[in-house]
């Protein structure tokens, strides 16, 4: 099939475009990834930084004015985050 061998052109052979047993495998290897566990603690890791970067954000802001100063060169360089 021609679009199939367009898609497998551009994306490869990887369960995107792959079917049958092949299909399978990749299905396999990247249920693994997907479990509730690792979905839960990435969510949990996520929002930990979220709310390390509103308190910079935060901590920057002028209360009278609300205006935020805020170095974010330092911030993406830093080890904080």
């Amino acid at each position: 099939d021609d679009t199939q061998d367009y898609y497998e052109e551009l994306l490869g052979n990887g369960i995107f475009v792959s079917d049958g047993e092949q299909w399978r495998v990749h299905r396999k290897i990247m249920s693994n990834m997907f479990s509730r566990n690792l979905l839960r603690r990435t969510s949990e890791v996520t929002l930990s930084k979220l709310e390390q970067i509103a308190s910079i954000f935060l901590d920057g802001m002028d209360t009278e004015t609300g205006e935020v100063a805020v170095d974010l060169q330092d911030m993406f360089f830093s080890n904080d985050i």
